[in-house]
């Protein structure tokens, strides 16, 4: 097993993991709590899944302007899996940062100790890294306390970028580098072994993370700027919001835009050519019991977190992202991240299909309401009018004008902005959980035998989206 020890390592009793990540309570402004593997800081979840019962599902409001909801599903798939090792994380205005959002998705295997952990402590070493880069992330006292007690695992730690190097490292190495490094460190933790019992072999877990922020340059050069030009500050900032997406091991994220799907992500697992030949080269083998084998025949992930205990399995699963960062504009749709329970039965075509398919289908029965609403509001509003006409209009008035000031007055009542934009967030939050579902739903029945997580991530584009999908039905 791992020799490497730390006296004064963080836990359950630190100020960070007893205030932040309790696994019961109730949720508080700014305090991370965990809802069945869900993690939100900030915010109140709202489970909106009324009329399908099938897989449980929760909602955030996410109050980003370019997120419009976010869902998550999270399916056990007790058929084959008796425990659940995957967990899923969001953050609000990480960093203490307003408008960055975190989300994580921590696929556990062998255990389930290594994605609890990582859910936990990966996005406190990940803004270690980029408060070093942008002064507006900033961490808490509590946070600082979590880090220090790492400082003698790290003092041999020499991946810093010098001052040369960072102010010649455009702003994407800059955050691949912090992305890079807090894996680093996380990997390292994680050979401390707490929590796991094994005398063989300690847990692992693949990881996957989207970051959504405004640009480093952008933040910098709106400083000082005046209210008046604050139209044109919002557009300009909107055009320089960054999505950053980090993988590592069989885990992806699949974004929706106007025209095509992109696979922000890559496979690392022994489906891939160069992952194969890396391993081979290092002098680490491949079974030949499955359609692409097994490294060390124990996993088909060629990159993760933890693995301790087989020194050629640890290896050969080296804990280095793939990291692609991105100005968001207004053709993204939306994002679908999910665990291997998903990736593993359906591909990119297949997802989305599905996609498609469940938004087509739920405009028309959202738009089938909405014209029955409408209908029994207009039956009311003319009850309304008579009730008027026959006990408030006065003999010899005029009943033209009388009329038309009820009516007009039905109307203003009937769209009035409250109701429109209450009604536009349920049908946004609706669509994302319906999503996560179908997506749950068709990779248990293309025969998924893991642990199943699924994020949709509703941006401004997907009104384009929907729009698409009628024209098609049309």
């Amino acid at each position: 097993m791992p020799e490497e020890t730390l006296d004064s390592i963080p836990d359950s009793t630190s100020p960070r993991m007893s205030e932040n990540h309790s696994l019961s309570g109730s949720s508080q402004s700014k305090s991370l709590v965990l809802y069945h593997g869900l993690s939100c800081l900030g915010g109140q979840n709202t489970n909106v899944a009324d009329s399908v019962k099938e897989f449980k599902v929760r909602t955030e409001r996410v109050g980003h302007s370019l997120v419009k909801s976010l869902a998550v599903c999270e399916e056990k798939n007790p058929t084959w899996r008796k425990t659940m090792e995957d967990t899923t994380v969001f953050i609000k205005n990480y960093g203490s940062k307003e408008g960055t959002c975190f989300f994580g998705i921590f696929d556990g295997f062998h255990g389930c100790s290594s994605a609890e952990i990582v859910s936990r402590e990966l996005p406190v070493l990940l803004l270690e890294e980029l408060s070093k880069q942008d002064p507006s992330f900033s961490l808490e006292k509590s946070e600082l306390e979590f880090l220090s007690g790492f400082d003698s695992l790290f003092h041999r730690d020499t991946r810093e970028l010098s001052p040369e190097g960072f102010k010649n490292a455009t702003e994407d190495n800059q955050f691949n580098f912090a992305f890079s490094t807090a894996f680093s460190k996380m990997d390292r933790i994680l050979g401390l072994g707490r929590n796991e019992t094994s005398q063989i072999r300690w847990s692992g877990c693949t990881v996957l993370i989207c970051l959504i922020d405004k640009s480093l340059s952008e933040a910098k050069s709106t400083e000082g700027r005046s209210s008046k030009n604050s139209a044109s500050t919002e557009r300009h900032q909107s055009a320089d919001v960054r999505l950053h997406v980090a993988n590592c091991g069989n885990i992806h994220a699949l974004l929706f835009t106007d025209d095509t799907t992109f696979l922000l992500t890559e496979n690392h697992c022994m489906s891939n050519p160069k992952e194969r030949n890396r391993i081979l080269q290092g002098g680490g083998s491949i079974s030949d019991n499955k359609p692409h084998g097994l490294v060390e025949g124990l996993t088909p992930n060629t990159r993760g977190l933890g693995n301790y205990g087989n020194r050629k399995l640890k290896k050969s699963v080296i804990p280095e992202p793939y990291v692609v960062s991105l100005s968001v504009d207004p053709s993204f749709q939306l994002l679908v991240m999910a665990s291997s329970g998903l990736w593993d039965v359906l591909d990119t075509e297949r997802v989305t299909s599905v996609v498609q398919e469940r938004v087509r289908s739920h405009l028309e029965s959202y738009h089938l309401n909405v014209e029955s609403r409408e209908s029994s509001d207009d039956q009311d509003n003319e009850i309304l009018f008579h009730r008027h006409h026959e006990e408030e209009v006065p003999e010899g008035s005029d009943n033209v004008e009388t009329s038309t000031r009820i009516q007009t007055g039905a109307r203003n009542m009937e769209e009035s902005p409250g109701r429109i934009h209450s009604d536009l967030t349920r049908h946004d939050q609706l669509l994302a959980t319906i999503l996560c579902q179908a997506l749950t739903r068709e990779a248990i029945a293309a025969g998924s035998r893991e642990n199943i997580s699924v994020i949709v991530v509703l941006l401004q584009g997907s009104e384009v989206l929907c729009a698409k999908s009628q024209t098609k039905k049309a």
